[in-house]
C-alpha cells in the first residue's frame, strides 16, 4: 500500500468535514461527482475510455464479477498460470460448472513457465486468466502477446492489473486486453475500497452483469434497464471519501509524464536486484527491464525477522515467512537515498549468503 498523498489527506478532510455538518450533501456530491472524475483521470492510465471502467470496492470484486460472467460451453476450459492472484482463481474453482476444466501451467526455477501456456490453450479455452506482474516474483507479461493467443482460440484475455496499473505503461487497446481489475490503494496512491472493472467496449453489451445494484441496474415497467457502458457493472454504495481522495491521488501521479514514472521505476527496482545480488541473496525478479516493474522478490531465510527489523528502522517490505520470501516495491515518489537506507538496515541483520 502506497502512503497516502497530501492531496488526498486533504480530500478525506473536507469530505470528513462534509458528512459530519451535512451527511445528504456529501451523499449527493461525492458518488456521482468524484466518480465521473475518477474514471476520466484513470482510464487515461490504460489508454481506455472512461465508460470502460467500472468503479467497485476491490481488485477481488473486479475479478470475481469478470469471471461470473463468462459462459462456458461443455469442455470449456480456463488457463491459469502461478502468476494469477488468488481472487482471479478462486471465481473460476467456485463455479458450478461441473466440466470447467482449470488447467495450470507450473513454475520453472520460481518463475512461471509462460512460453507452457501456449501448449494449454485451445478452442474451448474461454479465458486465459493472468497477473500483469506477479505478486511473488515481480514478473511482469507481456500482453499483447498473450491477448494474440487467446484470440486465435476465441478466448479472452483476463487481467490481474493491481501490480502494474500506475507504476509502468499500460495499454489495453494496443495490447488487446479484454478484462482487468485493479485497486486504487497500490501504485495509483489512492485509498482502499476504491478499484476497477475495465472491461473492453465491445463487450460490453455481450456481457451481462453477474452482480446487480441499484448504481448499475434500474427496474422498469418489470424489466431490467442497464447504465450505458461499464457503469451497468457498478453496485451501490461505496467509498465516496475514497473516490474524492483517489482521484486526487491518481491526477497527482498523472501530473509526471508516464514515461518519467516507468523509467524510475524500472532504475530504482534495477538497482534493488544489483544491490541485492551483491549480497549474494537469490533474487526471482527478472533482470530484464521489458520483464519487471516496481516489485523486486528475493529470497532471505530469516524473511520474517527480516521484515519486522526493516519496520523498526521505518522500512516496508512484505515478507512470506515460510516460504523465505520478501518483496520490497519502490515506486516513483521514492529516492535514492531511500534505497541507501533500505541497504543498511539490511546489512545491519547481515545479508544471508544462500
Amino acid at each position: 500500500m502506497a502512503p497516502l498523498s497530501l492531496p488526498a489527506q486533504e480530500e478525506l478532510a473536507t469530505y470528513a468535514e462534509l458528512s459530519a455538518a451535512d451527511p445528504l450533501a456529501a451523499y449527493r456530491e461525492y458518488p456521482q461527482r468524484e466518480a465521473i472524475r475518477l474514471r476520466e483521470v484513470v482510464a487515461e492510465f490504460l489508454n481506455a475510455h472512461a465508460d470502460e471502467l467500472a468503479i467497485v470496492d476491490s481488485t477481488s470484486r473486479g475479478n470475481n464479477m469478470a469471471a461470473q460472467m463468462l459462459e462456458a460451453p461443455p469442455g470449456g476450459n480456463v488457463v491459469v498460470d502461478s502468476t494469477t492472484y488468488p481472487s482471479a482463481l478462486l471465481p473460476w474453482l467456485l463455479r458450478e460448472d461441473a466440466n470447467l476444466e482449470i488447467r495450470r501451467v507450473s513454475e520453472r526455477n520460481g518463475l512461471p513457465a509462460t512460453e507452457d501456456l501456449a501448449a494449454l490453450v485451445d478452442d474451448k479455452t474461454i479465458a486465459l486468466s493472468i497477473s500483469h506482474v506477479c505478486r511473488k516474483t515481480g514478473l511482469r507479461h507481456d500482453l499483447r502477446s498473450l491477448a494474440k493467443l487467446a484470440h486465435a482460440h476465441g478466448a479472452l484475455l483476463l487481467v490481474d492489473g493491481a501490480q502494474s496499473v500506475g507504476a509502468v505503461h499500460v495499454d489495453v487497446q494496443g495490447d488487446g486486453v479484454d478484462l482487468m481489475s485493479f485497486g486504487a490503494m497500490k501504485w495509483l496512491l489512492g485509498t482502499p475500497g476504491v478499484a476497477f472493472l475495465y472491461v473492453r467496449r465491445s463487450l460490453i453489451d455481450r456481457l451481462r452483469p453477474a452482480q446487480a445494484g441499484p448504481a448499475g441496474v434500474r427496474v422498469t415497467d418489470e424489466e431490467l434497464e442497464f447504465e450505458a457502458g461499464a457503469q451497468r457493472y457498478e453496485l451501490s454504495s461505496g467509498n465516496w471519501g475514497g473516490l474524492g481522495a483517489s482521484r486526487r491521488s491518481a491526477e497527482l501521479l498523472a501530473s509526471v509524464p508516464r514515461t518519467d514514472v516507468e523509467r524510475r521505476v524500472l532504475d530504482l527496482s534495477g538497482r534493488l536486484i544489483d544491490g541485492l545480488r551483491e549480497r549474494d541473496l537469490v533474487v526471482f525478479t527478472p533482470c530484464d527491464p521489458a520483464r519487471r516493474a516496481g516489485i523486486v522478490a528475493f529470497r532471505h531465510e530469516r524473511a520474517g525477522e527480516l521484515q519486522r527489523h526493516l519496520r523498526e528502522e521505518a522500512v516496508d517490505v512484505w515478507a512470506w515467512e515460510s516460504q523465505e520470501l520478501v518483496r520490497a516495491d519502490p515506486h516513483v515518489y521514492n529516492s535514492d537515498s531511500d534505497l541507501d537506507h533500505f541497504f543498511a538496515a539490511l546489512d545491519l541483520l547481515g545479508a544471508v549468503v544462500v
